[in-house]
C-alpha cells in the first residue's frame, strides 16, 4: 500500500488560559505563522493541512493559514478526533503527524526524523518523549498515527476527553496498539525546558528566542538548547509552569 503522510496542524483561536494566542506575536510572525512556515519545512510529509474549529471566531485564523499556502479543513471545535480524521480523509492521507499549535518552535528536523521511523517501522502510533524524565523539551511534541486506527477510534463509544486528545486513546490501550516511543539524543535531552506556548511567560521566552536568530524561522532544537544555555535568565522565565499538564 502507498502511505501518503501529511502533517496535520490542531488550531484554534478560543484557548482559555492564553486568550488569543494562536494570533498573538513573535519576531513579527503570528504564532501559527511559526508552528505553520515550521513544519512546512519539514521534508519527510506531502503536505501541512491546518485543522481548525468551524466556528466564525475561527475565520481570521482560516485566513492566515490560507494566506501561508497551507490547505485549511474546518470541523467540530471540542469534537478534536473528528476534526483531525476530516483533515486527513479530505487529504487523503494514510499517516498523519499530528503537531499542536502551541508549538511554535517545532523543529522541521525532528518531524523529519519521527515521520522517517514511522514509516520503516510500521508503528500505529510513533512519537518522541516528552514531559517525562530523559524527554526532549515540552513544546518539540511530535506524534504519527495510521488513520485507519483513528478511524476505528473514533467509531467507538469513547469518553470525551479521548475526542478531545487525538491519540489518547492509542496510549491508554497499549497492549491493542503497537506505539514506538523515541528517546532524544544526549543533547536533545532537556525535559526542564518549556518551549510551548500555553502562558504569557511562555509566550516572553518564545519572543526572546526569535529575536535571538533574527530573520530566520529556521534554528534546530540545538540551536535553541545552546542559546537558552547561554542565556539562562531567558531559560528560567516560565520555570513555574513545568509541572503543567499539557
Amino acid at each position: 500500500m502507498d502511505r501518503r503522510l501529511g502533517i496535520v496542524i490542531q488550531a484554534r483561536v478560543e484557548s482559555t488560559r492564553l486568550p488569543g494566542k494562536a494570533l498573538l506575536r513573535a519576531g513579527g510572525r503570528t504564532l501559527v505563522e511559526w508552528v505553520v512556515r515550521r513544519a512546512q519545512q519539514a521534508t519527510v510529509p506531502t503536505r501541512v493541512i491546518c485543522a481548525l474549529p468551524d466556528t466564525p471566531a475561527n475565520d481570521t485564523l482560516h485566513q492566515l493559514c490560507a494566506d501561508l499556502g497551507t490547505a485549511v479543513v474546518r470541523g467540530s471545535e471540542n469534537d478534536v478526533l473528528s476534526r483531525f480524521l476530516l483533515a486527513c480523509e479530505t487529504h487523503a492521507l494514510t499517516d498523519a503527524v499530528r503537531i499542536t499549535g502551541d508549538c511554535p518552535l517545532i523543529d522541521p528536523g525532528l518531524i523529519d526524523r519521527i515521520s522517517a521511523r514511522h514509516l520503516a517501522c510500521q508503528a500505529d502510533l510513533t512519537a518522541n518523549r516528552v514531559d517525562e524524565p530523559g524527554a526532549f523539551p515540552r513544546g518539540m511534541d511530535v506524534e504519527v498515527a495510521r488513520v485507519d486506527l483513528l478511524r476505528e477510534v473514533a467509531r467507538e463509544p469513547i469518553p470525551a476527553h479521548h475526542r478531545e486528545h487525538v491519540t489518547l486513546h492509542l496510549y491508554e490501550n497499549p497492549s491493542k496498539y503497537a506505539i514506538h516511543l523515541i528517546a532524544p539524543a544526549a543533547a536533545e535531552c532537556r525535559p526542564e525546558l518549556r518551549l510551548c506556548v500555553d502562558q504569557a511567560e511562555d509566550l516572553e521566552l518564545v519572543r526572546a528566542i526569535v529575536d535571538h536568530f533574527g530573520d530566520r524561522s529556521d534554528f534546530s532544537l540545538l540551536e535553541i538548547i545552546a542559546f537558552l544555555d547561554a542565556s539562562p535568565t531567558v531559560a528560567h522565565l516560565n520555570d513555574r509552569f513545568n509541572s503543567d499538564p499539557a
